[in-house]
C-alpha cells in the first residue's frame, strides 16, 4: 500500500509541473497557434518557440539568440527557474530584444545627376537603379544629383542635391524582420518616409552632428545648415533631441524645430503650402513658377520630380524671390513640388502639382507689340514656324489668361490685327498647329508677352476766332514732346506746316480760307514715338 502511495506521489510530482506549464502557456498565450515542436510563430513583440524533445533553455537560447547565457532571461520571462529540459510542445516566448540582428541592404530605386557612393571599406560603388548598398556605405549627391533608396521594410529615404549620408546601421531582427536602421547625416538634407514600426518594434534614427531623430513610422525631413540641425514632420511623430539625449521632445504632424549646440528648439508650426500663381500645367521652355506670398517665408524651394511622391527628383532650386525658374526637361509628364522656408530654415508643407513639358510643334516667338503702344489698332506679329499649318493667338487682361479678350484659332498668317481693345495692360501668346502622323496637332504656347495700350494724343475741337493766328491744342502726358502737321490733303503730301513743340499747343499764322487737315504725334519721356493721330479736318472761313 505504501508502495502504491509512493508511486502516486511520484507520478503527481512529475505530472503537476507539466500540467502547470501547459496551463500557464495556454493562459498566457491564448492566441498562439498550434505549432509543430521545433517550429516558430512570429508575433509583433517577438517569437514563440515550440519546444521539441531534448530542448533545454540554454540550447534554445544558443539556437535562437546566438548566446547561451540568455537562457536565464528566457527562463525568467517564461517562469522557468532552471536550465532543464522543456516539455515538448511548450510555447516559449522570446522577445525581439533578445533576437540577433542580421545585415540587410538598401536598394537604389531612383537616381539622377551626379551621385557617388563608397562601401564601408572605402571602395567606390557604381550606382544604378537596382544597386544594393550595405551597412557602412557612404552616399553623396552633387550639385544636381538626387537619389532615393528603399529599405527592407519598404521605407524610403531621399537625398536632394549637395547632401551626404552614411548607413551606420542597416539590419533587421532575425525571424521578426524588425528593422534596425541608423543613418548618419553628414551634409545637406535627407527626407524619410518610414513604414510604421510600432507593430514589429522596429527602430529608425537619423543622426546629425548635433541631434537625433527617432521614429516609429512617419514622413519627415532632417537637414544640416549653418551649424544647426532642422527637423520637419510631414506626418506621424518624431522624437528629437541632442545626440546624447534621446527623445527630449516629440514633434507632431506639421511641426518642426531647430537643434543647436546649446538647445533643442521648441516645436514650431511649419509654413503652409504656397499656391502657384497663374501656373500653366503645360510648359514648353523654362519652367516659370510664381509662388503665392506666404507669411513668414524667407525663401521658396521648387523641385521637379518624375513621380508624385518625389522619389525621383530631377531638378530643384531655392530662391528668395517668389518667381522661380527651372530649366526645361524632355517632353513628358512631371510633378512640381513647391515649399516655403521660414526664417529658421524650416521647410514647410509641400504643394504638389502635375506638369507637362511639351515643346512640339515649336511655338512661335512673339515679335510685336513691345512693352507699350499708342494706337487705334493693335497689330500682333510673331516669327514663322516652318512646320506650321496655322496659329492660335490668345489676348488676355491677366497673366494667367483667365480673362480672355481674343482666342483666335486657325490664323494662317503671322500677323493679326484687332481694333477692339480699350486702353490698358494686356498679355498675349501664340501656339502652332502642325501636322503629325496626318493629324493636326497644337503645340504649347510660347512665352507670354505683355504691353500697355496707351491713348493717342487727342486734338481738341478747332475753333476759328478770326484772329491773325490760329491755335491748336491737344491732350498730353508729363514729359511728352510733339510734332504738329498741317496739310492741304488728308494724305499729308502737301504740307504747309510742320513744327516740333514741347507743349501741347501750337500757334500758326492764319492760312487762307479753305479746308485743311491737321494731325500730331507724341514722343514720350522714354523715347517712344507714337504714330500720328487720325487726320482732323478743319475749315478756315473768317476774314
Amino acid at each position: 500500500m505504501r508502495a502504491i502511495k509512493l508511486y502516486v506521489i511520484i507520478v503527481i510530482s512529475l505530472i503537476l509541473p507539466l500540467l502547470a506549464a501547459i496551463s500557464y502557456s495556454a493562459s498566457r498565450v491564448p492566441s498562439v497557434k498550434t505549432v509543430t515542436p521545433g517550429g516558430i510563430q512570429v508575433v509583433p513583440t517577438g517569437i514563440y518557440y515550440s519546444a521539441r524533445s531534448g530542448d533545454t533553455l540554454s540550447s534554445i537560447a544558443l539556437q535562437l539568440t546566438n548566446r547561451r547565457e540568455d537562457w536565464s532571461e528566457i527562463g525568467r520571462l517564461n517562469k522557468i527557474d532552471n536550465d532543464r529540459n522543456v516539455p515538448i510542445g511548450f510555447n516559449l516566448f522570446i522577445p525581439v530584444a533578445l533576437l540577433p540582428e542580421e545585415l540587410t541592404q538598401a536598394k537604389v530605386i531612383a537616381i539622377s545627376g551626379e551621385v557617388t557612393a563608397n562601401k564601408a571599406d572605402g571602395t567606390s560603388v557604381q550606382l544604378n537603379r537596382g544597386t544594393l548598398l550595405t551597412e557602412g556605405a557612404n552616399i553623396r549627391t552633387g550639385n544636381k544629383g538626387f537619389i532615393t533608396l528603399a529599405l527592407s521594410d519598404a521605407s524610403h529615404i531621399s537625398l536632394p542635391s549637395n547632401s551626404e549620408v552614411k548607413f551606420s546601421k542597416l539590419r533587421v531582427v532575425r525571424h521578426t524582420q524588425s528593422p534596425r536602421t541608423e543613418i548618419k547625416l553628414l551634409n545637406g538634407r535627407v527626407e524619410s518616409q518610414v513604414t510604421p514600426l510600432e507593430p514589429n518594434k522596429g527602430r529608425f534614427e537619423i543622426r546629425s552632428p548635433l541631434g537625433v531623430a527617432g521614429v516609429r513610422g512617419t514622413h519627415f525631413r532632417v537637414g544640416i545648415a549653418d551649424g544647426v540641425t532642422t527637423n520637419e514632420v510631414l506626418s506621424g511623430g518624431v522624437a528629437v533631441g541632442h545626440s546624447n539625449k534621446h527623445s527630449e521632445l516629440t514633434l507632431k504632424t506639421g511641426q518642426g524645430n531647430v537643434i543647436s549646440a546649446d538647445s533643442v528648439g521648441k516645436p514650431v508650426a511649419l509654413l503652409a503650402a504656397p499656391n502657384m500663381e497663374n501656373f500653366s500645367p503645360v510648359q514648353s521652355s523654362v519652367l516659370q513658377i510664381t509662388a503665392s506670398e506666404v507669411a513668414g517665408a524667407a525663401s521658396y524651394r521648387a523641385q521637379i520630380a518624375a513621380d508624385q511622391d518625389a522619389q525621383t527628383v530631377l531638378a530643384e532650386t531655392r530662391s528668395t524671390n517668389r518667381m522661380i525658374k527651372i530649366d526645361r526637361l524632355p517632353d513628358g509628364d512631371y510633378f512640381v513640388r513647391l515649399t516655403a522656408i521660414d526664417q529658421l530654415g524650416l521647410e514647410g508643407i509641400p504643394r504638389i502639382v502635375q506638369l507637362r513639358f511639351k515643346s512640339n510643334p515649336e511655338p512661335p516667338v512673339g515679335l510685336s507689340p513691345k512693352s507699350k503702344l499708342r494706337a487705334k489698332e493693335v497689330a500682333f506679329s510673331w516669327s514663322p514656324v516652318s512646320s506650321a499649318q496655322t496659329y492660335h493667338l490668345q489676348i488676355a487682361q491677366d497673366p494667367g489668361f483667365q480673362r480672355l479678350l481674343v482666342d483666335q484659332h486657325a490664323i494662317s498668317d503671322t500677323v493679326f490685327t484687332t481694333s477692339a481693345l480699350p486702353t490698358g495692360r494686356y498679355y498675349w501668346r501664340a501656339a502652332t498647329f502642325a501636322r503629325n502622323n496626318n493629324k493636326l496637332e497644337e503645340g504649347p504656347f510660347g512665352e507670354s508677352k505683355s504691353f500697355d495700350l496707351l491713348p493717342l494724343p487727342n486734338l481738341m475741337p478747332f475753333v476759328d476766332s478770326g484772329a491773325k493766328e490760329v491755335s491748336f491744342k491737344w491732350s498730353a502726358e508729363p514729359g511728352q514732346s510733339f510734332m504738329f502737321q498741317l496739310s492741304q490733303d488728308n494724305e499729308f503730301s502737301s504740307l504747309l506746316v510742320e513744327k516740333n513743340v514741347s507743349e501741347p499747343e501750337v500757334k500758326i499764322t492764319r492760312p487762307q480760307n479753305g479746308i485743311y487737315f491737321v494731325r500730331i504725334k507724341a514722343k514720350d519721356s522714354d523715347g517712344y514715338i507714337s504714330p500720328f493721330s487720325a487726320p482732323q479736318s478743319i475749315r478756315i472761313s473768317r476774314n
